[in-house]
Parts: C-alpha cells; structure tokens; sequence
C-alpha cells in the first residue's frame, strides 16, 4: 500500500511539472504551422505566378490560403485553396491568433497577401497560449520569408528564438 501510495505522488508531481513543457509544445506547434501556410502561400504564388493571401479567423483561431483565380470573363475572385496545406485549418487547442499588423499603420488586418514572384507585405502575428505567453511571426515585405520570435527573445535578446523556413 505504502509503495503504491508513493507511485501516485510521483505520477502526480510528474505531471505537474510537464504543464509548461506541454504548452510550450503546443505553441512552438502552432507557430511552425503558421509559418508552414506562409512559405507554402508564397512558394505557390511564385510557381503558379498568381496573387495568393493567407487569411487568419481569429474568431476560430484558423488559417487558410486563398488564391486569386480569373474565370472565362477574365473577372478576378480569390478562393479558398483545397491543398492539403492550404485548406482550412484550426491552430492547437489552448492557443490564440492575434491581429496582423502590417508596418507603418495601426490598422489590424485580418491576412497576408503575397504576389507572383513571392513577395509579401510586410507583416506580423502574434499567437498566445493560455499561460499569456507569445509568439510572433514576422513576415519579410522584400523577400517574404517568415521568422518567428518568441517573447522570451524580446525580454533577452541573446537568447533569441529563430526558426528556419
């Protein structure tokens, strides 16, 4: 009885000390997918040489990249992408999307729109966990290439968080 006793206290401390590693886990989750639709919206635009745009539903915390398409009217309309990557998608339970904010303005936005060589506009989002702590993808408006910082980086900047493409 005793050992048992001392199994469930263990499991128990175990438990609570793997909370802040398991949402940590969830945030660097939903911020690789984030930046996974973003260079896939940009590498689509350029191959296909058309205007793509990443939306973000903060109402629902989802993402999806929608694509501009000519009918035979030659009348321009974007639609959603039914790509695997594309399609509509929901971030990891327990996380929040934030507006984008686009440099220069105060506006909030609610996508990301990319050309038909790849470039961006110049953008970041912010995703929250439930703990309140952040972080943010940075879009390149030259290049569009996605960065993501996490808020422990802007406390220390030598102990940055950057996540390749």
């Amino acid at each position: 009885m005793v050992v048992m006793v001392i199994i469930v206290l263990a499991s128990g401390m175990v438990i609570v000390s793997m909370a802040p590693a398991l949402s940590d886990a969830r945030l660097r989750s939903g911020s690789r997918m984030v930046v996974s639709v973003l260079n896939y919206a940009r590498s689509y635009a350029a191959a296909h040489q058309t205007q793509t745009r990443v939306v973000f539903d903060r109402a629902e915390n989802g993402i999806m990249v929608e694509v501009l398409v000519r009918d035979q009217n030659l009348e321009e309309e974007l639609r959603p992408l039914q790509t695997s990557v594309g399609k509509y998608r929901k971030l990891p339970t327990g996380l929040t999307l934030g507006a984008v904010r686009k440099p220069g303005t105060d506006e909030e936005e609610d996508y990301i729109g990319f050309t038909q060589t790849g470039q961006a506009e110049g953008a970041s989002v912010a995703i929250t966990d439930s703990r309140g702590r952040q972080r943010r993808i940075i879009v390149d408006g030259i290049t569009g290439r996605c960065v993501v910082e996490s808020d422990e980086a802007n406390a220390n900047p030598q102990s940055e968080t950057r996540y390749p493409e």
